[in-house]
């Protein structure tokens, strides 16, 4: 059964920003650094450790911008995330566990229960093989796990209550 970690995989959060003051703010690019994804046949069970997601970077137009936050915002991003959003002292991981798999050459369909912050929901979730990884996107709804989406400045800045969640692992 392949075992999978963040020193051969990865997996990249992206967060949208909206608000009547969007444009001081920045869409972000996020990574959980310490996971495990486990395979076997037709199961696949992957945790996350919601107190290692960090701040890589803003992103403009889709792209990387390194430089637009510095490393004291990185900081108090981070720090809301952990304790205002994701709640990491009594959510201390997050699971997907799948419940089925079906796979048709490079495609592949995955349904399964994701737990997020003490809640679970399902989601269907399809990879695709580019080469030597399996890549799958996938959208959440903050609100379906029963979080409230980051906002600052009374609200005229916010975070979009929908992310996307990108996953890469070696292909067998």
């Amino acid at each position: 059964m392949p075992t999978y970690t963040a020193a051969d995989a990865s997996c990249t959060i992206f967060t949208y920003k909206e608000g009547l003051l969007a444009k001081a703010a920045h869409d972000l690019k996020l990574a959980a650094n310490q996971f495990t994804v486990e395979l076997s046949e037709g199961n696949l069970r992957a945790e996350f450790q919601s107190g290692a997601i960090e701040v890589v970077c803003a992103m403009e137009n889709g792209r990387e911008a390194p430089g637009k936050i510095g490393r004291w915002d990185k900081g108090k991003i981070q720090g809301n995330l952990k304790k205002d959003v994701l709640n990491t002292k009594r959510h201390p991981s997050i699971v997907f566990q799948s419940k089925s798999i079906e796979r048709e050459e490079d495609r592949a369909t995955i349904v399964g229960d994701l737990t997020l912050c003490g809640r679970t929901k399902e989601l269907r979730i399809t990879a695709q093989k580019n080469g030597s990884n399996w890549s799958a996107r996938v959208r959440i709804h903050q609100p379906d796990f029963g979080i409230k989406p980051f906002s600052a400045a009374l609200g005229t800045i916010k975070i979009q209550p929908a992310l996307d969640v990108e996953i890469t692992l070696p292909a067998q």
